[in-house]
Formats: structure tokens, C-alpha cells, sequence
């Protein structure tokens, strides 16, 4: 039923940190990602897998359609990459783009600068020239068809991995990627979304301070859909992994986030989750109704009805890092009509079960405007990664 979500139950396979897209037609994809949790030293997943939920399907199953491409390193299995789909006026559009990843979460080796297109018609990919080697990156296509994507890790040195501080575009009409500037801060555990017709926003995450110590920051960043990038209104407070997506008016919804002391933190602070959102409209940020559960790396999906779907995420943290620790099993849902949030079920954070059927950090959403949204695995709060997934209908 529209608005309740459907446990998968034979849907076994774990997953996290892999790549979910909509392709259209009720079919999905999900790319890579890892079967033994975001923070373990073992090799991704290589697996394409496909699921489809339009009629006559008589088994609601993944069902494996390829592999990942080759890295330098030999590893097909891959974490930490994007995968969009392109929708612009151009010879690819339906296909999709993925960008980097490494072979799993620890690894400062073999952070891949390949870029790859895979067509959901053929199940086929189609390898173009390297890009920057990233990995932990975001990655958003504007409404002129150029996906911008930002900041993330990169491994220029066997013994360390790098931030990344700069933002670069792909052209699908050259298959092309270049940089389009440079932030004045690291962008690592930042959040994306296209501003309407105006480009991409990308704000807050942390930046690297002396002594390995960080710093949380508000700072946004605009990349028009010319090409240029511009600093803009920054949030009201430093946010670190919240949620942000676009509303159907074009203006931005940014939902928690982890907030500590913006400066100085070390890994053994502890970094409080908001239950705080805000929406960025004609160049302001403007406050919401407070979400019922405080929450940062969560999900949040636009529904095809204009709402947006709050699903997952942890309260705390204390590290930068991926981990679901305190992970949530809690689901909302935000109406852009009265700026207000409503939970699925009745859930508190300390709920073993709620609208999830356990408590989730970093779900895989994906959403199709005829048939409805996926919900895929994720970590759970020992670390390893969630088994099945959840749907919900679109109201029809």
C-alpha cells in the first residue's frame, strides 16, 4: 500500500556501500558495494545486479547481470563509486555513469580513476578515459545533462589517501570529465543536489585540521550549469553526512547531519546527530519543521508526489567515517506543502524495529515515478551490512 513499506523476505543477499539506480520500467540496478560491512578490509562486491518490479513479475528477486569493470589492480569488486543516470538531450542518455570507487573502504591503493557507462538495454559497459582517481565522492547530474561531482578521496601516495578539495564536471557529449574548481576546504562526508535550473549545490562535511584533527563546516558551493563555481550562502551551521535532496520546485531540502564543536575534533569525540532541516530557496536558507528522530547518514529520496523520503541513519558518531553504531530504524516523510515532517510508524531511536525492519545506516534508495521505491541494505549497528530489501508503492 501507498505510503507503508513491503519487507522483501527472500531477498538474502547483504549489501552496503554498493550503488542503487532506477532505470525506468520498474527495473533497477545496483552496482558493487561490499558483503562484510563499509569498515572491513575485504574486497568489494563485482556483481551488477538487476531487480524489477513491474508486472508480470512473478519473483521479486535480484537476478545478477554482469560485472564491474577491471581496475588496475585486477579487483573487479568495488565500493565507494557513483553511478548516475543520464538523462540529458545526448546519445547516452539512459545509460549510466559510474565514477571511481577502491576495492573496499581501507584501501589507499588502488582508488580507481576509471569511468565507465553501462546500458540498461544491453546490460553492457562501455569504457572511457580515465577521470580523477576518487572514491567516497558525490555525484549529480544538472539539468543540462553534465554530472558535477565533488570531492572524496584519492590515493596519490601508497602510504596515506588524500582528501580531495577539488570539483569536477563530466560532459556526456565528449565523455569527458574536467575540473571545475577548486573549494577552500576538504570536501569529505558533504552532501549534493541540483538547484533547479540554476546548477548543483554542495555543502558542508569536514575539513582536515592540524594534529588530525577536523573541522565541521557550513560552507555551500554553487557549480551553475555554465561551468562555474561560486561560493554561496553557507548552511546556518556546520553539517557533517546530512541528507539533501531536491524538491520539485527546484529548491534544496538539507535534513540532520552531524553536529559537534565545528573545530578541533578529534576521533574520540563524540558528534551529536540534528534533528534539524532547512531549505535553500531564491539564495536563503530557511528553517523547517524539526524531523521526530535526529539523524545523519540517512537517505533522502524525492517521491513522486513531491514529498521526500527520510529513511535510516545514526544519531552519533565518533568518527568520520562511514559506521552505523547508533543506527536508527526509523522512517519519515517530508511534505514541501506545509514544511512538516510525519513518521511511517510510530519509532524512537532506541526501537530495534520501526518502518525498517531493523535499525540502518547508509540505505541505497532509489525511486521510479510509475511503480514506486526501493530500499536496499545498508549497515546495521554492529557494522555489518543489512540483508534484503523494502518497497513502497506509488500511489496509482
Amino acid at each position: 500500500q501507498p505510503d507503508q513499506i513491503g519487507w522483501l523476505t527472500d531477498l538474502e543477499d547483504a549489501n552496503a556501500g554498493g550503488a542503487l539506480v532506477a532505470v525506468g520500467s520498474g527495473r533497477f540496478l545496483m552496482f558493487g558495494g561490499s558483503r562484510f560491512g563499509l569498515l572491513a578490509s575485504t574486497s568489494g562486491i563485482s556483481d551488477v545486479m538487476a531487480f524489477n518490479v513491474a508486472p508480470p513479475t512473478s519473483d521479486l528477486v535480484f537476478e545478477n547481470v554482469g560485472v564491474l569493470p577491471v581496475m588496475d589492480s585486477g579487483e573487479t569488486g568495488r565500493v565507494g563509486h557513483s553511478a548516475t543516470l543520464l538523462t540529458g538531450n545526448h546519445d547516452d542518455s539512459g545509460k549510466v555513469l559510474i565514477i571511481g570507487g577502491s576495492t573496499d573502504y581501507g584501501d589507499n591503493e588502488n582508488v580507481d580513476p576509471g569511468m565507465y557507462l553501462w546500458d540498461p538495454n544491453t546490460d553492457t559497459v562501455e569504457e572511457l578515459a580515465d577521470g580523477p582517481s576518487v572514491f567516497l565522492h558525490q555525484a549529480v547530474e544538472d539539468t543540462n545533462g553534465t554530472v558535477v561531482f565533488s570531492g572524496g578521496w584519492s590515493a596519490t601516495d601508497p602510504e596515506y589517501v588524500l582528501p580531495i578539495r577539488k570539483i569536477f564536471s563530466y560532459d556526456p557529449m565528449t565523455q569527458q570529465s574536467s575540473v571545475v574548481g577548486t573549494s577552500e576546504t576538504d570536501l569529505i562526508a558533504h552532501a549534493s543536489a541540483r538547484l533547479g535550473d540554476e546548477g548543483v549545490l554542495i555543502c558542508g562535511g569536514i575539513t582536515y585540521a592540524e594534529g588530525n584533527t577536523f573541522d565541521v563546516v557550513p560552507t555551500c558551493y554553487l557549480v551553475s550549469t555554465a561551468g562555474n563555481l561560486q561560493e554561496t550562502e553557507a548552511l546556518p551551521l556546520g553539517l557533517m553526512f546530512p541528507g539533501m535532496t531536491t524538491l520539485a520546485d527546484g529548491s534544496v531540502l538539507v535534513t540532520g547531519g552531524l553536529v559537534g564543536s565545528t573545530s578541533n575534533l578529534t576521533y574520540a569525540d563524540t558528534i551529536e546527530a540534528s534533528s534539524t532541516a532547512y531549505r535553500f530557496h531564491e539564495g536563503e536558507w530557511e528553517t523547517t519543521g524539526s524531523m521526530a528522530n535526529r539523524r545523519a547518514m540517512h537517505s533522502a529520496t524525492l517521491l513522486p508526489d513531491g514529498r521526500v523520503l527520510i529513511v535510516g541513519g545514526v544519531t552519533s558518531s565518533k568518527s568520520p567515517w562511514a559506521n552505523g553504531g547508533t543506527a536508527i530504524a526509523c522512517v519519515e516523510i517530508f511534505d514541501p506543502a506545509t514544511n512538516q515532517f510525519s513518521q511511517l510508524e510510530t519509532c524512537d531511536e532506541d526501537d530495534e524495529e520501526g518502518a525498517l525492519p531493523a535499525r540502518t545506516a547508509f540505505p541505497m534508495v532509489a525511486t521510479d515515478s510509475e511503480f514506486g521505491t526501493l530500499v536496499v541494505g545498508g549497515i546495521g549497528t554492529d557494522d555489518r551490512p543489512v540483508e534484503g530489501a523494502l518497497f513502497m508503492p506509488t500511489e496509482q
